[in-house]
Order: C-alpha cells, then structure tokens, then sequence
C-alpha cells in the first residue's frame, strides 16, 4: 500500500491513477494534518505503508512532513520518496536527505515513477547516502536531455523559446 501526500488534487489523481493500474492500493492526503490522521491511525493498527510519496512543501506542525517522517524511529512508512520541482531538488543537499529513499522530480514521468518502485522494491531500504546526490529519475535520464523542436513563423517567437527551453536543460532544434 502506498500513501501519497500532495496538494494538488489532480496530481495525487494522476499518480493514484498510475500507482492503481499496477495493482496497488493507494490512500491519499492534501495536507500535512490529513497524512497525520492516516499515518496516526496505521501505527494504532500496526500498519505500515510499503511507501510515501510526500510533496516536498507539505507542512506539518510547522515542519516539512518528510522531515518528521524520516526522523520518527516508529514510523509506519517503510520507504519515503520525496517528490519536487527541479529548482527545489536542487537547493537540498545530501545532509538534508537523510532517511529518504529516492527523490522524484515532478512532473512525475510514468517511467520514472515505475522505476523508483522496482528499485525500491529490489533493494529494499537503501541508505539515503547512496542516493541523496542523484534522484532516481534523473540517475536514469541524465544521458539523454529532452530533445524539443521550436516551429514559430516568427524568429523572435523562436528565440525565446529556445532559450527558456535551454534553460530548462533541453536540446532544441
């Protein structure tokens, strides 16, 4: 069973829609005091989640949820993966991502999510140094940036968005 923690509902949608078509079961929260009541009620029954996927900026209590859970020794999440934007995975550093998993950039490509899941799965609870540097999504992806192809009748139009895409990292053609 999986516990996805995200704000937006049409994301935690999108992943619940994915995370069922593999055959698991998926129990969702919007906040910080909604994943509280779940995580709270699975330790009263000796429960554990297989996994969270918790949303970087998801407070609880007036701290980052994912900080609470991978520090509570008696937490009924077995494997915590942290999902963020490219410039939030990129101001954490290694000392910041102790007791985390793995890290998924959003937005969460199919793939990549798929992945994050069979490694986990594989190799069971990984020390979070291991990975803290490379996120799982972005291990696998590294070597081939997206490829976009600009099409503008106006060269202007072209440029910039040529280089709002090389900002983000893209190959243009």
């Amino acid at each position: 069973e999986v516990l996805v923690v995200a704000a937006e509902q049409t994301f935690r949608a999108t992943l619940r829609e994915k995370l069922e078509q593999w055959g698991l079961l998926v129990h969702e929260a919007q906040s910080g005091i909604e994943a509280s009541v779940l995580i709270s009620d699975a330790s009263q029954r000796k429960f554990s989640y297989d996994m969270a996927l918790v949303e970087l900026g998801i407070q609880h209590d007036g701290a980052p949820l994912w900080q609470t859970l991978s520090k509570a020794a008696d937490s009924p999440v077995q494997k915590l993966t942290l999902l963020t934007t490219q410039s939030e995975r990129t101001s954490l550093g290694p000392e910041k991502l102790r007791g985390i998993h793995a890290s998924l950039t959003k937005p969460v490509r199919e793939q990549a999510l798929y992945e994050c899941f069979a490694r986990l799965a594989q190799h069971g609870a990984q020390d979070a140094a291991a990975i803290a540097g490379v996120s799982l999504e972005t291990a696998s992806s590294e070597s081939r940036p997206p490829r976009v192809l600009v099409v503008d009748d106006n060269q202007d139009n072209q440029l910039v968005a040529s280089r709002i895409l090389q900002k983000l990292e893209c190959t243009v053609d």
